[in-house]
């Protein structure tokens, strides 16, 4: 049985489908992904990007992260911080600010 399993796989038309199907495989899951991490997809991103990222060594997790900024592989964020996350003006320039204001 196994024999003639192995006769199938020896024959160069069976070789190069194989090829030609892992290629496309690969190449669709390549950018099945791609595309939904720039679209930022969260549903993607939160039950499969981040699981394989939790199970990297941290050292090497956080050196992707730099590599894929670096290429701009990520796109921007978009969200603007609130004004409330300013930090208070000091009571230094407020005087100062007051002072001024009185001449």
């Amino acid at each position: 049985m196994a024999g003639r399993f192995m006769r199938y796989f020896n024959n160069k038309i069976i070789k190069k489908k194989l090829s030609d199907i892992i290629k496309v495989g690969v190449g669709g899951a390549i950018t099945f992904v791609s595309l939904n991490i720039y679209f930022q997809n969260d549903k993607f991103y939160d039950n499969l990007v981040m699981p394989v990222f939790r199970h990297l060594d941290p050292e090497m997790a956080h050196s992707l992260a730099v590599t894929a900024a670096k290429y701009k592989l990520i796109p921007q964020f978009k969200l603007e911080e609130s004004k409330l996350l300013d930090p208070p003006i000091p009571a230094a320039t407020l005087d100062m600010i007051k002072s001024s204001l009185e001449v």
